[in-house]
């Protein structure tokens, strides 16, 4: 499927739920805004969202991957330097009632230190976040990842593993789970698991399974759902692996 398409199945998608304000198209006021000195220009995104043109317009389906990834390792240098933006979050959110369009999906743990959002120091409406233990890649988590790629204009797609991740430490002790909910869970990881030779209970393995698990979850990403499989194909969003670190809260990506 190309972009224009893409372009047209997001904006359908947007009309039918509803979403009111700008137009599919945009501001056109935006496209016209004038050129700012590189210092003037910072600061001003430091103030903005992460992206200010509404799903389908050209110029966000041209937006580079790796400048929105960059966007979101320069917040979370901020994060590790706790010094993150001031937002007024009341004018924010009522900004956000004309529709929201983040260029970014994180496929993260559901753990309570791992928040994309302040880890990567962004606000309302820039990130679509899909939580579970051990950020595995279920039916669930694939659905909501597709909605996000058929109704809004994503870039890239951001799994998120972290150290000390309790989600992969059970399922590395190959115990017998107590409910079938929580042994779901773990079938999910142990694939990855398998990948990782040495002692089960040491952090080195541990380390290296949490990784190996992130690289998991980005295979049944494109195993199991056709729709990220096409959109990834037509180079219209790059899946990225990463790793957060608990101790220095810095986010590391991973290669491969």
């Amino acid at each position: 499927m190309d972009c224009t398409r893409r372009g047209f199945v997001s904006r359908f998608g947007l009309f039918c739920a509803g979403v009111s304000g700008v137009g599919a198209w945009g501001n056109p006021a935006d496209w016209a805004r004038p050129t700012l000195p590189l210092a003037a220009q910072h600061d001003e995104h430091s103030k903005q969202p992460m992206t200010t043109h509404a799903s389908g317009s050209e110029e966000n389906k041209l937006t580079d991957a790796e400048d929105v990834w960059a966007k979101l390792m320069a917040g979370n240098a901020r994060f590790v330097a706790g010094k993150p933006i001031k937002r007024d979050v009341v004018a924010r959110r009522g900004a956000l009632l004309g529709g929201q369009h983040p260029q970014v999906v994180v496929l993260g743990c559901s753990d309570s230190r791992v928040n994309p959002s302040i880890i990567f120091d962004q606000e309302l409406g820039d990130l679509v976040e899909v939580r579970a233990a051990g950020n595995v890649a279920d039916a669930v988590a694939l659905g909501s990842i597709e909605y996000a790629l058929e109704h809004l204009t994503i870039r890239i797609v951001v799994i998120l593993g972290h150290e000390r991740c309790g989600a992969v430490k059970l399922a590395a002790s190959g115990e017998k789970m107590a409910t079938a909910n929580l042994q779901a869970v773990v079938n999910k990881i142990a694939p990855a698991i398998a990948k990782v030779h040495g002692d089960h209970k040491s952090q080195e393995f541990l380390r290296k399974a949490e990784e190996s698990n992130v690289l998991q979850s980005a295979t049944d990403l494109l195993a199991n759902s056709p729709i990220i499989l096409r959109e990834t194909a037509a180079n219209n969003i790059e899946i990225i692996k990463a790793v957060y670190s608990l101790n220095t809260g810095r986010v590391k990506r991973l290669a491969g």
